[in-house]
């Protein structure tokens, strides 16, 4: 009989749990369809705040940065946005949130730290509007270059908290079928032996990734992939001292295409690329 008392008043209790949780949902649910009906911009960040101390959930912590984006508060929208990638249930949602932040850097002046969420969220879902602004980027990258600081903020980016894995695009150019950088590829070549032996970044192993367009055989493209990616690393090694254990090199060839499919010379030349990433 006690066994039995006992194991109704679990059940009973459970029960009023699982009310409870339902009644906050529904509660939270309502308060974030009051917040998307108005326009007046503090009152739905209100109603926002309001329906997540009940529930929280995804789209309303969305919702809450771009709010607080429109206003101009970027801390706390970074800070909201960080909540939502946080509660993202799928692939789409992580893409969708990364993008944004990625736009929010770009508005405050980060463009290296959007670089890489623009790039997060193409490889967690396609997003053509990421892949647009990072186009624009590694345009001017490839036309103007990238400065020793720009190179350097972008391998020692902060994101742990997002999960990203520091890279950069680096646009060493080389002659046709060439194995070895050409003149301007040496330049930029140089500035990256700067990059990677500077105090921001010491102690660092490193990947170099060669890549290729999709023009010619697919054998060739790796094995040239590769001789170039190697070709890198013995410039670093020679150049600016760095151990070889701290490099290593592998070649993609055409099968990691950043822009596809290539419809201009400018996409063959966008994904003939060298890409460094950290250990």
């Amino acid at each position: 009989m006690k066994k039995t008392v006992i194991s109704v008043c679990c059940i009973l209790g459970l029960l009023l749990c699982a009310s409870h949780t339902v009644g906050a949902n529904e509660k939270g649910a309502i308060l974030y369809q009051e917040a998307m009906k108005t326009n007046n911009n503090p009152q739905r960040i209100i109603l926002l705040q309001k329906s997540l101390a009940a529930c929280e959930d995804f789209a309303v912590w969305y919702e809450l940065g771009r709010c607080h984006e429109r206003a101009k508060d970027y801390p706390k929208a970074e800070d909201a946005f960080c909540h939502a990638r946080q509660t993202a249930g799928n692939d789409r949602a992580h893409a969708k949130v990364l993008y944004r932040m990625g736009s929010l850097y770009e508005k405050t002046n980060r463009q290296d730290q959007a670089y890489s969420f623009y790039k997060s969220a193409c490889e967690k879902h396609p997003h053509p509007k990421a892949l647009a602004c990072m186009k624009e980027i590694d345009v001017d990258r490839m036309e103007n270059g990238m400065s020793v600081m720009a190179m350097t903020k972008s391998l020692s980016m902060p994101s742990k908290t997002f999960g990203i894995r520091p890279s950069l695009n680096v646009y060493i150019t080389f002659d046709t079928n060439k194995d070895q950088p050409n003149e301007n590829g040496r330049a930029e070549a140089a500035k990256l032996g700067r990059t990677l032996t500077g105090s921001a970044l010491s102690g660092n192993n490193f990947l170099l990734i060669g890549h290729t367009d999709s023009r010619g055989e697919e054998p060739e493209n790796m094995g040239l992939s590769q001789r170039r990616a190697q070709a890198i690393k013995v410039y670093l090694i020679r150049s600016f001292n760095l151990s070889p254990q701290c490099l290593e090199t592998r070649g993609d060839g055409e099968t990691n295409l950043r822009y596809a499919p290539e419809r201009t010379q400018q996409d063959y030349a966008l994904n003939r690329r060298v890409e460094i990433q950290i250990r």
